[in-house]
């Protein structure tokens, strides 16, 4: 089968399933076509792996019938909690479970003044359609809310305020209690997490409630260049580092949490799990830490070398807990724990215009290529998925997948 989709600006791309078996070793394949994709499967012997193709149903439906169908199977549901919601609103929020929703407006319905510059005024938050008491400055230049933060389980809600001075956590069961107090005493409950030890909330990391949301966490950090930052759980200041460069990152079962430092003298990065610092390196990539879904592993990408100057060299590679893999030129955007936590799968560099996917610290597949993307597994753990670029970006005039043999295509 083979099909082709045409665009003006997208590259040659293959997908690529390669199963894995648990404690098997098997022969590396390099593909020197980039319009090919391939199957292999890895067995304890040597030999290739041979084997029938899977079974495969057909239909006989129509492009219209099963657009019809695909409609009649999605269900549309409007519904707004506030009868009346405001003109003005600003940080327009909705909770995971689509039951709560809550933003900024005007506390009289209208600014107090407008200039050139924008609009003057105070400002409440209303939640489920009901207005709190307190009223916050607002001004062109100062928002009075950064952002609101629902828990997962949305029964929980969280803002910062004041550019990033002040973080009020609410339990909405209670909330809604005050709001509707008749007694004269109605308002908004939030508890004040906001301290005079340090000066800021770094407010591009945000706030974060764990998984199971029962518990939330930020950085904080002193504005004067020789203040430290802290990890805040629950309220509570943890040690304080020189830098603390990425946000707190909750294990699945918000037991454990992991985040990335950096020391100035020496100079260097390190990950802490645990309240555990880890090696020093000359980079580790905020971008791409993980815990692996039963939360025992922890991975993170790092690299040593020179990393400025006319003389860079560096060398990039995985930690998984604390052991570091092989070092390539390069290390892929996609790095991945499989559902069942038993492997971990990521794309390296090995040569110019060389890359290979590497599972469980082994080169499986290699490909000269510009790029491997999309990177994951399926939901038995025995399947990895990827495309193989020909470029290091994504240009060209079409997209060919073309599956032979027993080749599977990923069910994105």
């Amino acid at each position: 089968m083979h099909i082709t989709l045409n665009s003006r600006r997208l590259a040659l791309l293959i997908i690529v399933s390669s199963f894995i078996l648990s404690a098997c070793g098997g022969r590396e394949k390099t593909s020197n076509s980039p319009t090919q994709a391939t199957t292999t499967e890895f067995s304890a012997s040597s030999s290739p792996a041979t084997g029938k193709a899977p079974e495969s149903t057909t239909t006989s439906k129509t492009d219209s019938d099963n657009a019809t169908q695909s409609s009649a199977d999605i269900q549309v549901s409007e519904q707004s909690t506030s009868e009346n919601i405001p003109e003005m609103v600003s940080e327009y929020t909705v909770s995971p479970d689509g039951r709560h929703e809550v933003y900024l407006t005007w506390a009289d319905g209208k600014p107090d003044a407008v200039d050139e510059e924008g609009e003057y005024g105070q400002m409440v938050v209303v939640v489920d359609g009901k207005k709190g008491t307190h009223r916050f400055n607002s001004d062109p230049h100062d928002k009075p809310i950064d952002s609101f933060i629902f828990s997962p389980d949305s029964k929980r809600l969280a803002y910062l305020a004041k550019g990033g001075h002040e973080v009020f956590v609410s339990d909405l069961e209670e909330m809604h209690l005050n709001l509707n107090d008749n007694n004269g005493n109605g308002g908004e409950y939030f508890e004040d997490f906001s301290t005079s030890e340090y000066d800021g909330i770094r407010k591009a990391f945000g706030l974060q409630f764990s998984p199971d949301s029962t518990s939330f966490a930020y950085v904080a950090s002193h504005y004067s260049a020789a203040g430290p930052s802290y990890v805040v759980v629950n309220g509570a200041k943890g040690t304080p580092y020189p830098h603390i460069l990425s946000s707190p990152l909750f294990s699945p079962d918000s037991k454990r949490l992991g985040f990335v430092i950096r020391a100035d003298n020496p100079y260097g990065d390190s990950a802490v799990v645990d309240g555990q610092v880890g090696k020093r390196y000359v980079s580790v990539d905020t971008r791409y830490m993980a815990f692996s879904p039963d939360s025992k592993r922890f991975a993170y990408i790092a690299g040593t070398g020179q990393d400025t100057g006319p003389n860079r060299s560096m060398e990039y590679f995985v930690v998984i807990d604390g052991q570091e893999g092989k070092h390539y030129k390069g290390i892929g955007d996609y790095l991945k724990f499989s559902p069942d936590s038993e492997h971990i799968a990521y794309a390296a560099k090995i040569g110019e215009r060389k890359w290979a996917v590497i599972i469980d610290g082994k080169e499986r597949m290699s490909y000269d290529a510009g790029n491997i993307l999309m990177l994951d597994f399926s939901a038995d753990s025995k399947q990895v998925s990827y495309l193989v670029s020909p470029q290091l970006g994504v240009r060209g005039d079409e997209i060919a997948l073309k599956v032979e043999g027993d080749s599977l295509l990923p069910s994105w």
